[in-house]
């Protein structure tokens, strides 16, 4: 298991080869976060807005979560079928399994900027804000 990283590649190179399909669905989940962001900043309802963006900013570091599990199951199982596992696999493993995290805190870094700045800016508009009285004044 350990094989494919040969002494010689880069770290970037290294990096890619242990985050597999996981190097697409990280940065395709941070994607998908800012945009909902982005829509529930324009479009969201006042009350329920700050707490959808709550919900949805983290989704890339989720899918790194999900992705780390996952790499230590793997290293797990192939460490267990090894006859004399080295301690330098065990700690290439344990290093393979923390880049899934890393790699999705830092595609969450848009989306919570954007998450912020939109709330401050929605915030300092006094947007949305006009539609949730003026529903509760209707409603009297």
């Amino acid at each position: 298991m350990f094989a494919e990283f040969a002494p010689q590649q880069s770290f970037l190179g290294m990096l890619l080869t242990a985050l597999g399909t996981y190097a697409v669905l990280i940065p395709l989940a941070a994607v998908a976060s800012s945009v909902l962001i982005l829509i529930l900043i324009l479009r969201g309802r006042e009350p329920f807005a700050g707490f959808a963006v709550l919900l949805i900013a983290p989704l890339p570091l989720v899918v790194g979560m999900i992705g780390a599990i996952h790499s230590g199951i793997s290293t797990t199982a192939a460490l267990a079928n090894s006859s004399n596992p080295s301690p330098n696999g065990i700690w290439q493993a344990l290093m393979i399994a923390l880049f899934f995290p890393a790699f999705g805190l830092l595609m969450l870094i848009p989306g919570y900027s954007l998450a912020v700045l939109g709330s401050v800016v929605r915030t300092m508009s006094g947007a949305g804000t006009n539609r949730v009285r003026a529903s509760r004044i209707q409603d009297r």
